[in-house]
Order: C-alpha cells, then structure tokens, then sequence
C-alpha cells in the first residue's frame, strides 16, 4: 500500500517509504500467484487482459514511486511497460490523481534484469 508514500519521503522516513514500495511488490507477486496468469492463457480465460494490464499498470506505479530512490532502475521499468507518457509527465499527473499512463494496444518489452546476480555481469 503506498498510501502512506508521500507523507514518508516528506519527512524523511526513508526507510518506511521504501517498505511502502517493497509492500506493493509483495502485493504484485501474490497476484500473480493467486491469480495464476499462465493457467489463464493455457484456459483461454477472457479475464487475463484485465490481470495483465492490471499487473502492468502496478509495475508503472511501483515504478514512479520508486524512481526517487533508484532513477535507473524506474527508467528501465517504465521503458518496457509500453507507456503513452514519459516517466515525469506520468509522475506529474499520477500526483493529480490520473493513472492512464499505458497506451492502449501497447507492447510489453523484455528487459535485461534489473539487478544482475554477482558474477553474470
């Protein structure tokens, strides 16, 4: 829940901010798990569009929270999502309240991994 996100990094409660941000990862990953994205496609279930841009439109989320903190990692993110909108034009108007960041019909790029493991680099 990243409710509390702005109040954090306004009073300099870094470290809360960034559980905030590692709380909405933990929350994506459990959708995943539960919502089994696979096994929709392996079923053809009409419902997988609505979790995938749901997925999606959180890792934009996840992404302009976390771009404070770690600029290069949120650019990569946000680059491979498909968005209609630069990363600061998104940022500006997710803080007025507007989330429609993702293009319509947009493509979801692979990317590189973000934090390589010690030795593959």
């Amino acid at each position: 829940n990243l409710s509390g996100f702005s109040s954090q990094v306004e009073t300099l409660e870094l470290h809360s901010a960034i559980n905030s941000i590692q709380s909405a990862v933990d929350a994506s990953n459990r959708h995943i798990q539960e919502k089994q994205p696979w096994t929709m496609f392996a079923q053809k279930d009409p419902a997988l569009a609505g979790v995938i841009y749901g997925l999606v439109e959180s890792l934009g989320i996840i992404a302009i929270h976390l771009q404070i903190f770690m600029p290069n990692a949120a650019r990569q993110i946000w680059e491979c999502i498909g968005p209609s909108k630069t990363l600061e034009e998104a940022t500006k108007e997710f803080l007025e309240g507007k989330t429609d960041f993702l293009q319509p019909g947009g493509v979801v790029k692979k990317s590189p991994p973000l934090f390589p493991r010690i030795g593959t680099v």
